[in-house]
């Protein structure tokens, strides 16, 4: 995850109001993934956990 400028080939999309740039590599990796702001700062909650990561 980075603060960045989409790459041309970048998949952009808009999730809850915020545009985010999803590379078609890891695409399949980050459909379940949930950004959570907890109490010591943000945690990737449904990351998969199989040998394709």
């Amino acid at each position: 995850m980075a603060l960045d400028e989409p790459h041309k080939d970048d998949t952009v999309e808009t999730v809850n109001g915020i545009q985010v740039a999803i590379a078609d590599q890891v695409r399949h990796l980050v459909e379940t993934v949930t950004l959570e702001k907890r109490s010591r700062g943000f945690v990737l909650t449904g990351v998969p956990t199989n040998d394709d990561c």
